[in-house]
């Protein structure tokens, strides 16, 4: 096991985003026969002090692949950026089937057909609610970052307000969009 992976095991500090990751995996995956997921943005800094910063989610998404899934794809303007994720997730690789794309995400939401998005990309509103715009709502669901006022997803909010609201801690927020799949498998169960 990686450093890397060592630390991310280690309890997360107080208002950190593992609530929110576990909350939405155990609520969303029991509800998927096979995980395909796309996350947009990635691991930037290779510090171990870093994950309160990047959140290292995408640790959770490769332990989910790994038990249960299809495909993690992690796309990524930054070459470093996606060369740092390599590293961090060097315990996956060969493992699951991971793919590290230099790439905007925009061009990938609807390359294949993912059944759950995480965007963490740049901070720009207009670019967060063009790669929802493009997800296939019947079967992706979409957790979006930095959802706090003045973050990425101001307007998405704005256009599209059917989100599970999940704050982090006083300053930090993520959003849930759950896909229509999902909400009609949910409510089967009632």
């Amino acid at each position: 096991m990686n450093v890397f992976y060592q630390k991310f095991k280690e309890p997360a500090a107080p208002g950190s985003r593992d609530p929110i990751f576990k909350q939405v995996i155990y609520n969303w995956s029991h509800e998927l026969e096979k995980p395909h997921i796309l996350n947009i943005g990635s691991e930037r800094d290779p510090d171990l002090n870093s994950r309160a910063g990047d959140g290292w989610a995408n640790f959770y998404w490769a332990e989910l692949i790994q038990q249960n899934g299809v495909r993690l794809v992690i796309v990524d303007v930054d070459s470093n950026a996606i060369n740092v994720c390599q590293q961090i997730l060097s315990d996956f690789v060969g493992k699951i089937d991971i793919e590290f794309v230099v790439d905007s995400g925009l061009n990938w939401i609807d390359k294949e057909p993912f059944n759950f998005a995480y965007f963490d990309g740049p901070d720009d509103n207009a670019f967060t609610l063009n790669c929802f715009e493009k997800v296939d709502r019947d079967i992706c669901s979409v957790l979006c970052d930095d959802a706090n006022y003045g973050g990425k997803a101001d307007l998405l909010k704005m256009r599209h307000t059917d989100y599970w609201f999940l704050p982090c801690n006083h300053t930090h927020a993520l959003i849930f969009y759950p896909s229509k799949e999902l909400i009609r498998k949910k409510l089967n169960k009632v």
